[in-house]
Order: C-alpha cells, then sequence, then structure tokens
C-alpha cells in the first residue's frame, strides 16, 4: 500500500519505528534535493513515498 507523506512525517515514522534512528527532516530533505529519494511537490511541502524512501536510503548504504 502506498504511503505519501510530508518529510517531517517520515521522520516521525522512522523514529516510531526505530527510537534511534539518525534519520531526520533535514537529512531527507537534503536527499531529496539531490535526487536520491524522488518527491513531488504540493503546495510548499514536499511529499513522497514512505517505502521509496527506506528503499533508497537502504540502497544507498548497500543495505541490499
Amino acid at each position: 500500500m502506498l504511503q505519501t507523506m510530508t518529510l517531517p512525517q517520515i521522520a516521525q515514522k522512522c523514529r516510531e519505528l526505530d527510537p534511534d534512528t539518525a534519520i531526520n527532516r533535514d537529512m531527507l530533505s537534503t536527499l531529496c534535493r539531490e535526487g536520491i529519494i524522488p518527491f513531488s511537490m504540493h503546495g510548499n511541502r514536499m511529499v513522497t513515498e514512505f517505502s521509496e524512501v527506506i528503499g533508497c536510503i537502504a540502497n544507498r548504504l548497500m543495505l541490499y
């Protein structure tokens, strides 16, 4: 199931799944601006799919 969320919502969900995570809104924003995480703009908010974020970070860290 697709879960389109804003970057703060994604950061919060990551904290819920792993309280010690280093993932935060600023990190996600930087990864989006660098083109690592695909996103779209809804007004002035960046939104993306939660599963896409997790996949991109895992791929970037070579966890697959």
